[in-house]
């Protein structure tokens, strides 16, 4: 049984999920946020750049908005 087989019950094609070795539940937001709490420094930066994506978005500030990714990093190396 491959690793992919042993973690996915079963495997649709050799390709999917050729690098996943394990799986574990996500923690939930609530849970994060209890074991992290943002401190008011980090609430209120949050806050604000909020509120400057909002007026990016609405027009009412004329600097350029990027969002970047990926999302996520499967491969480090590549990444960089």
């Amino acid at each position: 049984m491959t690793t992919a087989e042993s973690v996915q019950g079963s495997v649709d094609s050799p390709l999917e999920n050729v690098n996943v070795l394990d799986r574990k539940p996500l923690p939930t937001p609530s849970e994060l946020k209890a074991e992290l709490p943002a401190s008011r420094q980090v609430s209120q930066f949050i806050a604000d750049s909020r509120r400057t994506v909002e007026s990016i978005l609405d027009k009412d500030d004329q600097r350029l908005l990027v969002v970047v990714g990926p999302c996520s990093i499967h491969d480090l190396k590549s990444a960089r």
